[in-house]
C-alpha cells in the first residue's frame, strides 16, 4: 500500500494511492496479484494546504491529550514558549497542568469549560516559558470527539498577549496613582483649612495673653502647626505629580 505522485498524469500531475493483494493457488504458490489505484490528488492537496497553514501560522496551534500531554504543535507555539522546535516542546512536557500553567487550577477550569461548552474562546492564562519566565496567552480551545462522544484530544490556538497585559498593568497603576493623588489633594486642602484656624486663633490668644508659661505652650502649638503645614505642602506637591 503506497501513495505516490505521477507528474505526467493530467495537466498538473496526479497523486495515486495503490493497494495490491497477491493471489495464490491451493498450494500457496504465487499465481498473480490484484492492484487498485485511487486518485487521492484532492486529499493530498488539502493536506498540503493545511500543513502549510499549520507550519506558517503566526498564532500558536497545538493539540493535547485530556491528561495534559502535548501531542502536536506548530513552530509559532514553540516560539511563544521559547523552545527551539515543536519536537523539543512536545518532548519536554508531559503534564502541562503543572509544568506549563502558572496557576494549575486555570487549566482545570479550562477543561471544565470545554467539557460543558465544547468550544472556549478568549481564555487568558499565564504560561511558563522554557526559561521559567511567564508569558500571557489568549487561548481558543475545542474538544475533538469520536463517534460515541468520547474526547480524543483537545486542539487550540494561542496568541501571545504579554505586551498588552504589561500595558494594562501600567495603565491601572497610573489610574491608581491619579486616584490617590486626587484623594490626597482633597485631604490636604481640608487639613490646611483646619491648620489655618488653629494658627490664627493661637496667634490671637498669644497676643492677648500675659502669662509667660502659657505663652510657651502656645509657641509649641504654633511650631507643631508649622510642621503640619510643611507636611501638607508635601502632600499637595505629591497630589499634583500623581
Amino acid at each position: 500500500e503506497v501513495a505516490d505522485f505521477f507528474p505526467d498524469l493530467g495537466e498538473e500531475g496526479k497523486w495515486l494511492h495503490c493497494t495490491a493483494a497477491v493471489i495464490r493457488d491451493s498450494q500457496r504458490s504465487l499465481v498473480g496479484a490484484i492492484s487498485t489505484l485511487e486518485d487521492v490528488t484532492d486529499r493530498k492537496l488539502a493536506e498540503e494546504k493545511y500543513r502549510s497553514i499549520f507550519e506558517n501560522a503566526l498564532d500558536g496551534i497545538f493539540q493535547t491529550t485530556p491528561t495534559g500531554r502535548i501531542i502536536n504543535a506548530n513552530p509559532a507555539f514553540a516560539r511563544i514558549l521559547h523552545y527551539h522546535s515543536p519536537e523539543e516542546l512536545c518532548g519536554s512536557l508531559s503534564d502541562i497542568t503543572h509544568e506549563l500553567y502558572v496557576h494549575p487550577e486555570r487549566h482545570r477550569e479550562l477543561l471544565d469549560l470545554v467539557e460543558k461548552q465544547g468550544l472556549v474562546r478568549d481564555f487568558e492564562v499565564e504560561y511558563f516559558r522554557k526559561d521559567q519566565n511567564v508569558v500571557w496567552v489568549n487561548l481558543n480551545m475545542r474538544a475533538v470527539r469520536n463517534s460515541v462522544g468520547e474526547m480524543l484530544y483537545l486542539e487550540g490556538s494561542a496568541q501571545d498577549i504579554t505586551e498588552r497585559k504589561v500595558l494594562e498593568a501600567r495603565l491601572l497603576q497610573v489610574q491608581k496613582m491619579e486616584t490617590i493623588g486626587t484623594l490626597a489633594g482633597g485631604i490636604a486642602h481640608d487639613f490646611n483649612n483646619i491648620l489655618a484656624a488653629i494658627v490664627g486663633y493661637t496667634e490671637i490668644a498669644k497676643s492677648r495673653l500675659r502669662q509667660k508659661e502659657l505663652s510657651t505652650y502656645l509657641d509649641r502649638v504654633l511650631d507643631a502647626s508649622e510642621r503640619a503645614r510643611d507636611l501638607v505642602g508635601q502632600i499637595l506637591t505629591f497630589s499634583r505629580s500623581a
